[in-house]
């Protein structure tokens, strides 16, 4: 069984546990609502792909097309290295959270979390936490993302 943690700034989610609990593979979910909605699914990857999962929740969200992202864990089961980035000039929190977006796209990176806060991140530095597999992702890939961040 695997797990999926997405963190997401969203609100409204009626009828997603039920939506999501119909999809092949889907074994459990949990979902909390405190700052962000935080939905969390535990799965049979050899039925459903996280990035299948991923999706499904983005579309039944409505948030497909805008990037709603801000944290997310794959739980991975192998061991991770920490490589931080610390952004001293976001222009937005779409642009955050379309990083987050494409960061959760690439194999081998298992989790990231960060520090920021959508109503206090303008001129402020944002520290980013990635947690990736070593095997697949080189330290030299993070400091060149790091570059086009």
């Amino acid at each position: 069984m695997n797990r999926l943690t997405l963190e997401l700034d969203c609100f409204m989610y009626d009828g997603l546990e039920e939506y999501l609990l119909e999809l092949s593979g889907v074994i459990e979910i949990t979902i909390s609502n405190l700052n962000n909605l935080v939905i969390d699914v535990r799965y049979d990857s050899t039925l459903i792909s996280f990035q299948i999962l991923k999706l499904e929740i983005l579309f039944y969200l409505g948030q497909l097309k805008v990037p709603s992202i801000v944290s997310f864990n794959k739980h991975s089961k192998v061991n991770t290295k920490q490589y931080n980035i610390v952004t001293k000039d976001l222009c937005c929190e779409f642009c955050f959270r379309g990083m987050i977006d494409d960061l959760i796209n690439i194999d081998g990176i298992e989790k990231v979390t960060s520090d920021f806060d959508e109503n206090a991140y303008y001129n402020k530095e944002v520290m980013v936490t990635i947690n990736y597999n070593p095997r697949l992702v080189k330290e030299e890939e993070l400091k060149e993302l790091e570059l086009k961040i």
